[in-house]
């Protein structure tokens, strides 16, 4: 989770809320202690989606805990690894590692016959400046 930074977010940068919802800020310099006014998407009691407005400072965090539980972050990026090493023990044995998109296309990867699951797998979540990639409420 990467802190939200209002000069990142007026770039263009996308910005979600802590729990995962988009975001799509309307306006970063309102008067007053909350300048920043955003949509956040989320689902109404049936399960349809809706956007509801919400106030939040220069931090990103909310005005009210009650109308928006969670405070601003921007959106990063997860990829999946799971790491390898060769079959045949030396001194210099080699480890790769391999990364995904999901979850699920890591655990149907089959490695080629030179080497074996060691390590395990992990979640790597990270922050690229150059990351412009924008959902339904983005900019």
């Amino acid at each position: 989770m990467k802190k939200f930074d209002i000069e990142l977010s007026k770039g263009g940068y996308p910005v979600e809320t802590s729990d995962g919802c988009p975001v799509k800020i309307i306006e970063d310099s309102a008067e007053g202690k909350y300048p920043i006014v955003a949509l956040v998407r989320t689902e109404a009691n049936n399960g349809t989606p809706m956007d509801v407005a919400c106030q939040f400072d220069i931090e990103g965090q909310p005005i009210s805990q009650e109308t928006c539980h969670s405070f601003l972050v921007m959106k990063t990026k997860k990829k999946w690894v799971k790491f390898f090493v060769t079959k045949y023990r030396t001194i210099d044995n080699i480890i790769r590692a391999e990364f995904f998109d999901s979850e699920e296309e890591m655990l149907a990867y089959q490695v080629d016959e030179d080497y074996e699951e060691c390590c395990g797998t992990s979640v790597v979540e990270f922050f690229d400046h150059k990351y412009k990639e924008y959902g339904e409420l983005g900019k």
